[in-house]
């Protein structure tokens, strides 16, 4: 089966040195460079006392860093929810309420 996960690391694998990201000031960066800070990225999650199968909430613009953080999340087993930062103060807590276990 075909997880995010498992596409990330076939993409680092067969498509290391490829464009994953382009930054806002058109520099590349590739899928080794993107893989490797998303694991980087999910020891710091774990770190911080995340474990698989946790949710945690992320209120930020769309971004590469908001794609490499819910990336990372799922490589180290926890659930991202990715919340709109147009939403009322109401609607968040509705979709973090929702996103309870």
């Amino acid at each position: 089966m075909l997880t995010l996960v498992s596409a990330l690391i076939r993409a680092r694998r067969h498509f290391a040195h490829r464009p994953a990201f382009f930054t806002d000031d058109g520099k590349q960066i590739n899928w080794a460079a993107h893989c490797d800070e998303v694991s980087r990225l999910a020891g710091a999650l774990v770190a911080l006392g995340l474990k698989p199968g946790d949710r945690f909430a992320i209120l930020a613009a769309n971004s590469r860093r908001q794609a490499t953080l819910i990336h990372a999340g799922y490589w180290m087993g926890a659930v991202a929810v990715p919340i709109n930062t147009r939403l009322a103060p109401t609607e968040i807590a509705q979709i973090l309420d929702d996103s309870r276990p």
